[in-house]
């Protein structure tokens, strides 16, 4: 079976990893991330993961990704390949 996650063997191991599924620690940090008003690195490293999987599943770049949050696009693509992800391409303008 191939999963998202390499490192998993049941839907159910994938599913639990998916930073989707995780509760937000801190809601009011999370939802000021992103919007662009606080750098991610207020939140703990599991939010900050939701918020990669997040904008990255509406199609951003890591270079818009780590331009939002003030991250380092080496910071955004090592929890993108973290998580399983492929690179986003560049948006149809």
């Amino acid at each position: 079976m191939i999963t998202p996650y390499p490192n998993t063997q049941t839907r159910e191991e994938a599913i639990a990893m998916r930073p989707d599924t995780r509760p937000i620690t801190n809601r009011i940090a999370y939802r000021a991330c992103v919007q662009g008003e606080q750098p991610a690195e207020i939140l703990a490293p599991a939010d900050r993961e939701r918020l990669v999987y997040e904008l990255h599943h509406h199609g951003w770049t890591d270079i818009e990704i780590a331009a939002h949050t003030r991250m380092t696009t080496y910071t955004v693509g090592r929890i993108r390949t973290r998580l399983g992800l492929g690179a986003n391409h560049g948006r149809a303008a």
